[in-house]
């Protein structure tokens, strides 16, 4: 049945398409499409897991048996295994040649097992999907992602097993491993915050991880960890973060430390999707508040013309996001708030107004620190009034550039600005 319906994928008139459910029998089994593939193994793999996502989308024709859950397993075996083709588990990319099976098409195949055939997909194979995750990948795309996070959130649901495939097999099993090589000296072993700072050993350690990439397996033999890591911070509760955060926090540190600024930039990301999930009580039980705000504040002075113009923004971006969700959650009410004001009066002198003088010059970097004065000014309120001097001088600066005109989306900031 199953190698029939292949031939007639592989006929090059597309019309064939609409006479594909005439190759089918009325009724068919799931053991009818797994024992048809040791039949296929000479066939394009492209056509065959066509042809095995074609036979799973006939719902209405698939008798249910007692061993659907066997077959199934072979089934999914199969597509998984088109997953991982590539040395250490690393995902595929778009496909090399005509042959290869597309990405979406296997992730589709697991997706219509889990949906209608309640298949319990192996953690291995879930590994492997959470690295399609992310549509920006150079292996993945925004249609791929959207498929393989449907596919975990259907695997995984809400629950037990949820919680421990994020904790034990991600976290401890996956990619405690792949970071034990990085060290800090602002954590203690338990993860905390260590109060005796050893700054020769952060040379040490960061000249060592930066000797090769072997010594740095997350951007070689393991290049999607960091995907699948960026996945589980983005599928952590708040419950799983306050009891979790050691697994967690040295992986941060790590890719912010990197001196890759496209590592440095995503680890900035990640840390402000995990702060979004933390509590401020547990930002100052452990003093990761801060840890978090040592390495943060280094970013937002990579300016040119030490930083070229372009990785700047890459960097600035995500750090002001970063540092202005650290300010929110860990200063999160009026008890808290002239520690807040303290921490974004800083922000304002060192790193905004600091940052505009230095780089003026760079239109690009102008624009992403005006954007930053409106989300500064609103959170201080009145407590901004001492800096409006500072304030204006910036502003006026920027309206008397001859060339704004050539910069539209500076007068819209600048009107939102001076709203405030």
């Amino acid at each position: 049945m199953l190698r029939t319906l292949v031939a007639q994928l592989q006929q090059p008139n597309a019309a064939i398409q609409f006479k594909l459910a005439q190759v089918l029998p009325q009724r068919y089994t799931l053991f009818d499409i797994a024992n048809g593939l040791s039949e296929c193994q000479t066939l394009p793999e492209r056509r065959v897991i066509e042809g095995v996502s074609f036979c799973l989308k006939q719902t209405d024709r698939i008798e249910r048996r007692s061993v659907d859950a066997e077959n199934a397993a072979r089934l999914a075996n199969y597509a998984a295994m088109l997953l991982e083709r590539t040395p250490d588990g690393l995902p595929l990319c778009c496909p090399s040649s005509e042959d290869a099976a597309p990405v979406d098409d296997v992730l589709g195949v697991l997706l219509s097992l889990v949906v209608h055939h309640s298949l319990c997909l192996d953690d291995d194979i879930l590994l492997a999907v959470a690295a399609y995750a992310d549509g920006h990948e150079d292996w993945s795309a925004p249609t791929t992602a959207s498929i393989a996070k449907d596919l975990l959130d259907h695997a995984l649901g809400d629950g037990h097993r949820k919680t421990a495939f994020i904790t034990s097999v991600v976290l401890e099993r996956f990619i405690r491993p792949i970071f034990s090589r990085y060290s800090s000296s602002r954590l203690t072993s338990a993860g905390r915050q260590a109060y005796y700072r050893d700054d020769d050993h952060d040379q040490v350690t960061g000249s060592a991880l930066s000797s090769g990439t072997d010594t740095k397996p997350w951007k070689s033999i393991q290049s999607h960890a960091v995907t699948v890591f960026a996945w589980t911070v983005e599928q952590s509760d708040e419950h799983i973060i306050a009891t979790k955060w050691p697994l967690f926090v040295p992986v941060i540190l790590c890719l912010i430390d990197d001196t890759d600024t496209a590592y440095k930039a995503r680890g900035l990301a990640i840390l402000q999707e995990f702060l979004e999930r933390s509590t401020a009580s547990m930002l100052r039980a452990t003093g990761l508040g801060e840890i978090f705000e040592q390495s943060i504040f280094p970013s937002l002075m990579s300016l040119p013309t030490l930083t070229h113009e372009d990785e700047s923004i890459q960097l600035l971006v995500p750090a002001y996001g970063a540092v202005i969700r650290l300010a929110d959650v860990q200063f999160p009410d009026s008890s808290t708030g002239s520690q807040k004001n303290r921490f974004l009066t800083r922000l304002l002198r060192e790193a905004i107004f600091a940052g505009y003088w230095h780089a003026s010059d760079y239109a690009g970097i102008v624009e992403v620190l005006s954007r930053q004065v409106s989300s500064v000014v609103c959170r201080l309120g009145t407590f901004a009034i001492p800096h409006v001097k500072g304030l204006l001088s910036m502003l006026t600066t920027i309206l008397s550039d001859p060339f704004i005109v050539a910069r539209p989306e500076w007068l819209r900031i600048q009107r939102i600005q001076m709203r405030y």
